[in-house]
């Protein structure tokens, strides 16, 4: 989810592989079943006031309150929004292995703790969660 939502599908170790429009389905669907729950919150699952409060409290802490938006809508209790069990392999092990792929290209460039610079950022939201929180969602 996290990276098709970033736009990574350009970097897909197979980019024609029919399984990623069936993900990309999927993905929209979820975005628009989660935008929906977080419109009835308040514009995040525990409103945006407690979004922006956590996400000033870790790594955004500069930031303007204007400029903190959830981007994650159809991610919750990680499962895509309105599933209640994980997709099948077969739709996202192309997406998994892509993944690894860079993120083992970039460990092998900038070590891991230059990858996980590169990146922690777009695992920022989900980390919000506490272990709890995601069980309930």
């Amino acid at each position: 989810y996290i990276l098709t939502k970033n736009d990574f599908t350009k970097c897909l170790f197979d980019k024609d592989a029919p399984t990623v429009a069936e993900f990309l389905l999927a993905m929209k669907l979820a975005d628009r079943n989660g935008a929906e729950i977080w419109e009835r919150s308040d514009g995040w699952l525990f409103g945006i006031d407690e979004y922006r409060r956590r996400m000033k409290y870790g790594i955004h802490n500069n930031a303007s309150d204007d400029d903190l938006h959830p981007q994650y809508s159809g991610l919750g209790g990680g499962l895509l929004v309105g599933h209640v069990k994980k997709l099948d392999k077969d739709l996202t092990e192309d997406l998994a292995f892509s993944m690894k792929a860079i993120c083992g290209a970039l460990v092998l460039s900038l070590g891991v703790d230059g990858m996980w610079k590169v990146m922690s950022s777009l695992f920022t939201e989900v980390m919000l969660l506490s272990p709890e929180e995601n069980q309930r969602l």
